[in-house]
């Protein structure tokens, strides 16, 4: 009895001593469900380290962001996608306070379309680091789910997610 009491304490550290998840590893983006890209569409999906954004226009410059950048169509809609993230660690959050602070930026790409300016007002985008591996650089496992809102209009938001690799610019 008293052996099978220490084999049954012994058996209990070792499945309680096991290294838990940090519950913010838990929230990064999974290498599954992929945003895919259309295929009469060209898309990139770029980042750069120490890079900035020249206020309102989308123009990068030197700076203290990673900035990622998307050029794609999906579901018929053309856009641009910039997010100014830190450049510290190997994961990173932008939240709401990030996009009305300037840090997320949307455009649309469509020239033909009559539509107003969205500007992103609500939403998360979480990114983690995929180290440089089989013959691949390092890249960046991203996934921005967005509200848009037409000029600050309450109605006619609209909803953007996008969850795909990101590669280095230069």
């Amino acid at each position: 009895m008293r052996n099978a009491l220490l084999f049954l304490t012994v058996i209990i550290m070792l499945f309680g001593g096991c290294r838990k998840q940090d519950p913010a590893e838990e929230n990064l983006p999974t290498e599954t469900d992929l945003t895919a890209c259309s295929l009469t569409t060209n898309c990139s999906f770029l980042y750069a380290d120490n890079a900035g954004m020249d206020g309102i226009k989308l123009n990068l410059t030197t700076g203290q962001y990673r900035v990622f950048w998307a050029h794609t169509s999906i579901d018929y809609a053309a856009f641009s996608l910039y997010m100014m993230a830190p450049m510290i660690g190997n994961s990173f959050t932008l939240t709401k306070e990030d996009m009305l602070a300037g840090r997320v930026k949307y455009q649309n790409n469509c020239p033909t379309c009559y539509s107003s300016v969205m500007l992103p007002v609500d939403g998360k985008i979480i990114g983690r680091r995929i180290a440089a591996k089989d013959g691949l650089p390092e890249r960046w496992l991203v996934q921005a789910d967005l509200v848009l809102q037409a000029g600050g209009v309450s109605a006619g938001a609209q909803t953007i997610h996008l969850k795909q690799y990101y590669l280095p610019a230069n």
